[in-house]
């Protein structure tokens, strides 16, 4: 009786035990079925409407705060994201392609323009077809003959695309690719390439790349609606030269000049020599200008303020009628600046800058917005600033027009108070310059600080760097 006694209380013990078990396998399944289901994927294809794959595309998932989780397409055209449940916005890319033998070429097609994905109740297979059609684009230069080896690029200036009836339509952003150099198809012997745009995108631009020299286009091609062929002809090339002076007839050496062309991605520049001469040739569009003067450490004419003086704004250079031939200079006025320590006695070998804005006439082309800034160099190796002589006064020759709003001084190490670097005193202003004008920086009374730096055992650092910021 009591082994049978003894067998019923293990019996009782084991079938309460056998059903725990259950009820955790049980508990084991959903908890493990709640944390499969906490990502969800959209999966699927990505093709051209040929229905060959784009290795390398991408397709992305973007949340409301901006998150993007991307899926790459595999060389059989596959692409799977993998996210939390939740609903998404859809995106594509074409940057990375890898296949020439694709008939996508290059670029960030598409934004999403409000199309969702919703993922929260599992999982989605979407496969995405873009509906292309065949332009046919022939290269040609200025007399007609045809132009091989060119890469041919687009730019999109709007509209959508259609990626399948499923996926509805997506807003382009653009087809050029960053570097021109990823740009394709190629023009053959005959000058001849056909590039697949998608249709319902507005082309801005078809670009036409050599393999030396500057691109060019052929501009407002329009919405593409089917196929279409499309002539891209190089202009004629034109030369904008001349000799980049002072206001006293200087030429400037370092004064970089920018030139923004009308064909997306070719903007160039040129940086004057020491003669101050310039000299681009160009295709024959009309241009933009903006200059910055000068290239760190390059002005020879110490009186000129250096390091970032730069136009805000641009002038228009037109060379479609033919070339340009100009010396260009600024109006400048001298401004005598007088630099008094705080006892009144003059600073001698301090170096100067400028701040402010205005618009300043660019001779002969015109009148151009413009900033100055304060360099901020405080090394020695500065030889282009202006330097006080031994009565504390030197002479900034500043673009009239311009609004002063500070002017700073810049001590010498040659003064036994400094050791290790040059302190800058910032002296509020405000000064019109329409000539010759004058000012006055008093500097504040010098202080110092020392000590010894320790760490956190009391010994000294050697080679610590302590470096104090001006609040004031």
């Amino acid at each position: 009786m009591q082994n049978k006694g003894f067998w019923r209380r293990w019996s009782l013990k084991l079938a309460r035990f056998a059903g725990i078990s259950l009820f955790l396998a049980a508990l084991s399944l959903v908890t493990g079925t709640a944390s499969a289901s906490a990502n969800n994927t959209l999966s699927g294809t990505f093709k051209d409407s040929l229905g060959n794959p784009v290795p390398g595309a991408s397709v992305y998932l973007v949340t409301g705060t901006g998150a993007t989780t991307t899926g790459t397409v595999t060389s059989t055209g596959t692409y799977s994201v993998s996210v939390p449940a939740g609903t998404y916005t859809l995106g594509f890319s074409t940057n990375s392609v890898v296949t020439a033998s694709a008939t996508i070429p290059p670029g960030e097609f598409f934004s999403s323009s409000g199309h969702s994905v919703n993922l929260t109740a599992g999982n989605i297979t979407q496969d995405f077809a873009m509906n292309l059609a065949p332009i046919s684009v022939t290269v040609l230069d200025q007399f007609g003959m045809p132009l091989s080896n060119n890469r041919i690029c687009a730019q999109a200036s709007g509209g959508t695309a259609d990626m399948g009836p499923a996926a509805g339509t997506f807003s382009s952003v653009t087809l050029r690719p960053a570097q021109y150099s990823a740009c394709r198809p190629i023009t053959d012997t005959l000058g001849h390439a056909t590039i697949y745009l998608p249709v319902g995108m507005t082309i801005s631009q078809l670009i036409a790349v050599p393999a030396t020299g500057s691109a060019f286009a052929t501009f407002n091609i329009g919405t593409i609606t089917g196929s279409a062929s499309v002539n891209i002809q190089q202009p004629a090339t034109r030369t904008f030269s001349g000799v980049f002076r002072d206001g006293a007839g200087n030429p400037v050496k370092g004064l970089i000049m920018s030139i923004t062309s009308p064909v997306a991605g070719a903007n160039t520049g040129v940086i004057t020599g020491t003669d101050g001469v310039f000299n681009l040739s160009l295709p024959a569009y009309g241009y933009q200008l903006g200059v910055t003067c000068c290239q760190t450490g390059t002005n020879p004419f110490p009186a000129i303020p250096s390091g970032n003086f730069s136009t805000s704004g641009t002038v228009p250079v037109d060379l479609t009628a033919g070339n340009i031939t100009s010396d260009l200079s600024f109006d400048l006025a001298p401004l005598t600046v007088t630099v008094l320590m705080a006892d009144g006695t003059p600073a001698a070998n301090t170096a100067l800058n400028v701040a402010g804005s205005g618009t300043i006439a660019l001779n002969p082309l015109g009148q151009i917005a413009a900033t100055l800034g304060v360099y901020g160099s405080t090394s020695d190796a500065a030889p282009y600033e202006p330097i006080t002589n031994s009565s504390g006064q030197a002479v900034v020759w500043v673009p009239k027009n311009m609004t002063l709003t500070t002017i700073e001084a810049i001590l010498p190490l040659s003064n036994p108070a400094f050791t290790d670097s040059r302190p800058g005193y910032d002296s509020p202003v405000s000064l019109n310059i329409t000539g010759p004008a004058s000012a006055t920086v008093q500097l504040p009374t010098l202080r110092s600080f020392q000590g010894t730096f320790r760490d956190g055992l009391g010994q000294p650092v050697n080679g610590a760097t302590v470096n104090l910021v001006g609040t004031t």
